[in-house]
């Protein structure tokens, strides 16, 4: 199987199309005729990743956020922004990104918070096109703000969460929305709408709009809201291609 192939079958359960229009999914490191040796799946690319691809004898990494955001002018090994792509580069591993390609495909990302967070009355928001979108808001059993965040850490194995000011002056929370990774740039969408809004990278000032708002906003940690539907991934795409194959879960930074 080749690099081309891999991801045609990657593509039935997350078909790059459906990313927001910006973002970079697909292949960002090699060539579509490499032949694929050995597969892993990543959350980021790192050094101690690399380490552990040299070791394994690992040419194809299946990660989820992009390691080139945006346009580069140079790749250079002693640069902190470059170093890691040109390693993987020089050692001729391929990566494959998925990002918001998997929020937003069925069963990816944002499905699977809405199923861990027993949503109903689901609607959609920060939509990528007509049909997908990296956010969810529904309902739950109604309960009080305490016993919500427990829950928080909970589902997601986390004990990194920050709320605003306004959160603590909620009487009890029933319609919450859910976006995994960072979703600020989509809090409009929800104001008026929810008790409560989870996502990741919450700057301060959006902090005060949510008071102003009078919603709630849970701060959780980025990487913990999008573990769960990379897992599903891992062992989904295992079982599709009939392969072992293991997730490279980052463990310091959930």
């Amino acid at each position: 199987m080749n690099i081309n192939e891999l991801m045609s079958n990657i593509q039935v359960l997350v078909p790059f199309r459906n990313a927001f229009e910006s973002d970079n999914v697909g292949l960002v490191i090699g060539s579509e005729k490499e032949e694929v040796k050995n597969i892993i799946v990543a959350h980021d690319l790192t050094i101690e990743l690399l380490n552990h691809c040299i070791d394994q004898k690992i040419n194809c990494v299946i990660v989820y956020h992009p390691p080139i955001h945006r346009a580069i002018d140079f790749i250079r090994f002693d640069n902190p922004y470059t170093e890691v792509v040109a390693k993987f580069l020089f050692n001729n591993i391929s990566v494959i990104s998925l990002h918001t390609a998997l929020d937003v495909s069925v069963g990816g990302n944002a499905d699977i918070l809405a199923e861990l967070f027993k949503l109903q009355d689901i609607k959609k928001f920060a939509y990528t096109n007509d049909s997908h979108a990296a956010g969810r808001i529904g309902t739950i059993q109604e309960k009080l703000p305490i016993n919500f965040l427990s829950d928080v850490e909970s589902v997601l194995n986390t004990k990194v969460i920050r709320t605003n000011k306004y959160f603590s002056e909620i009487k009890k929370i029933n319609k919450i929305a859910l976006l995994p990774g960072s979703g600020t740039d989509f809090i409009d969408e929800v104001l008026n709408q929810v008790d409560a809004y989870i996502t990741g990278d919450i700057s301060y000032h959006h902090f005060l709009l949510a008071d102003i708002a009078k919603i709630g906003l849970v701060q959780i940690s980025h990487i913990a809201s999008e573990i769960p539907g990379i897992d599903k991934f891992c062992k989904d795409l295992a079982k599709l291609i009939k392969i072992n194959l293991t997730y490279h879960k980052p463990i310091f930074y959930g």
